[in-house]
């Protein structure tokens, strides 16, 4: 039994079996996670002919230059969503707020730029070890951090905040785990598990694990709902509806804005509109634009997520069960999208725990492709063979990227019927296995290579996360091993193993990476978001010295040179590594 003090926290008691606990709703375990779409940046931008539609409708919007006015010390931006809130532990998430939470505060664990890798370079942990046990998470914090009101960051501040997380449903759901905490010191903090469970540390770094000032005791209950009490480098001021307004903490560097203006406007045409009319330096629009309608001084660029369009094939059906149909139909499907700019390869996204993606095939290899798939397709003996493919309709884009390969499979020789899913009809025909493919969209919960194949793989993670019913006692017992292993060469290995099994036996294939699409002032060349929360803009890092007054215009782009490839590495090990 551990010794507890006053500054001890213990959340309610809950057994500690294999079978979920009272306090959360959902077994534990690496798959057990609900998937919820997170917003619009977790949903597809509309695909192929709805995309030149929505072309021909912005270029209007888009033809006058953008003017000169745009300042050095406002940061302006035209996105979908406004937030709901901006309390960090409201649940469930809601990503238009992100861009506000994660500038307005900061987590024990930052993500590195761009990857899934744990960073602790501007976060507020200096370093964490874990028990041999993998029970004890101590974590040791940096000294002289501050709130924006000036409390300091302590051990005692995160008991305060993660005490509020877990009396929420965030906590309950992304911390299953978590059964105790306690001060060790000064600058040590101790989380303590009831289990083993490998993606606590990758958790520490959502936003729902911002830590909040302790300060916000004495507040309003609905303070944060409009407010900000984080020790980011930005605080929110109160601002009108429809937009949302930072301003730069005095301590922060001073090369950075001193105010960010956010608008929100949901039509896509408008927004667009007000990015030319607010002189706003980017705006988020929902799919490429052709260069002819882009404004002199601007620019159109495309961030790839870790959302992923997919496509499962459901193994309760007679027709699937066969490997070499999969085979066929999966080789079928990814030439279907071999025009997409990203590419997964395997079942991990690409840039998620390292994984590569291959070049699209271009030229003869394309053509070879093409010839391997129609024999797959006849040797299977699926060409005639009328096959069901569902989609959800509220999943913007899927349905049209289902008739889309539809058609492609047709045209191979393969009817497919694409049935669009609503409502209760849509749920009962998943629940019937009244289909044979599904084509849906999928983003990482947490950054935790274990908690995305077992949210695919599991068999006990239900139709809505493995829509494959893919039931296989060995890829379940690989699952089940991640949780007594937290040493990096046997989760590595086994992360690998789950991986290549799932390769083998084909219950899915992603299809590719949606695209997170802005249009920019060219001269804002140093911001990008994270592929992980797509909305999120690292303020901190945005330079606007080329918007002062004399500065040289910049230089019109260069043609862009044929991007080399990359070079294919296993899974980037640093990600399995504790912070040191």
């Amino acid at each position: 039994m551990l010794d507890t003090d006053s500054r001890t926290s213990v959340p309610p008691a809950r057994p500690a079996s294999r079978g979920g606990t009272p306090c959360s709703p959902v077994p534990p375990g690496p798959s057990r996670l609900p998937v919820r779409t997170r917003g619009r940046h977790a949903q597809p931008a509309p695909a192929g002919v709805r995309l030149l539609a929505l072309a021909a409708v912005f270029a209007a919007a888009l033809l006058s230059p953008l003017t000169s006015r745009l300042d050095a010390d406002t940061l302006r931006l035209v996105l979908p969503t406004e937030p709901k809130t901006l309390d960090p532990h409201a649940w469930p998430p809601d990503p238009g707020a992100y861009p506000v939470v994660m500038n307005a505060y900061r987590r024990l664990f930052d993500l590195q730029a761009g990857s899934s890798v744990l960073d602790a370079t501007g976060s507020l942990a200096r370093t964490a070890r874990v028990s041999e046990d993998g029970l004890r998470y101590t974590i040791i914090l940096r000294e002289g951090e501050s709130f924006a009101d000036g409390t300091p960051v302590t051990p005692e501040a995160v008991l305060f905040s993660f005490d509020r997380l877990m009396a929420s449903e965030a906590g309950k759901a992304l911390f299953p785990h978590l059964r105790f905490m306690r001060i060790d010191g000064p600058y040590t903090f101790m989380f303590i598990l009831d289990r083993p469970w490998p993606p606590f540390l990758a958790s520490l770094a959502l936003p729902q694990a911002s830590v909040v000032s302790p300060e916000l005791a004495g507040r309003p209950r609905d303070y944060l709902d409009r407010n900000t009490l984080g020790s980011g480098r930005y605080v929110a001021e109160p601002s009108p509806a429809g937009t949302s307004v930072m301003v730069r903490r005095a301590d922060a560097s001073s090369s950075s804005p001193e105010r960010v203006e956010i608008s929100y406007e949901p039509d896509p045409a408008r927004r667009l509109e007000r990015y030319r009319s607010l002189e706003a330096h980017l705006a988020e629009i929902p799919g490429p634009l052709p260069e002819s309608s882009v404004p002199e001084g601007a620019e159109v660029r495309r961030y790839p997520t870790w959302t992923v369009r997919y496509l499962a094939f459901n193994f309760s059906s007679g027709r699937l069960k066969d490997l070499k149909a999969r085979e066929a139909l999966s080789l079928a499907a990814e030439r279907a999208f071999d025009h997409m700019s990203t590419r997964p390869q395997g079942l991990l996204p690409r840039g998620f725990a390292g994984a590569p993606a291959p070049v699209p095939p271009r030229g003869p290899e394309a053509a070879a492709s093409g010839e391997r798939a129609a024999g797959l397709l006849r040797s299977a003996g699926l060409q005639g063979t009328p096959l069901t493919l569902a989609c959800q309709e509220a999943e913007e884009g899927a349905c049209p990227d289902a008739r889309s390969l539809a058609g492609r499979l047709g045209e191979e020789g393969v009817p497919v019927n694409v049935t669009a899913l609503a409502g209760s009809a849509g749920k009962g025909i998943m629940e019937r296995e009244a289909y044979d493919m599904y084509l849906g969209t999928r983003h990482p919960e947490i950054p935790s290579p274990e908690m995305w194949l077992g949210r695919f793989l599991d068999s006990r993670a239900g139709v809505s996360s493995n829509p494959a019913r893919f039931a296989d006692p060995a890829a379940d017992s690989r699952i089940d091993a991640f949780d007594a292993s937290l040493s990096r060469p046997e989760r590595e290995s086994r992360v690998k193993s789950l991986a290549s099994y799932a390769s083998q036996q084909r219950p899915y294939v992603l299809l590719y990476q949606l695209d997170e699409t802005v249009v920019a002032d060219r001269r804002l060349s140093n911001i990008a978001p994270h592929p992980m929360w797509p909305l999120y803009w690292p303020f901190e890092r945005v330079d606007l010295n080329p918007f002062r007054a004399g500065a040289r215009p910049p230089d019109p782009p260069a043609p862009a040179a044929a991007p080399a490839p990359e070079p294919v590495r296993d899974f980037d090990q640093t990600v399995f590594e504790l912070i040191e």
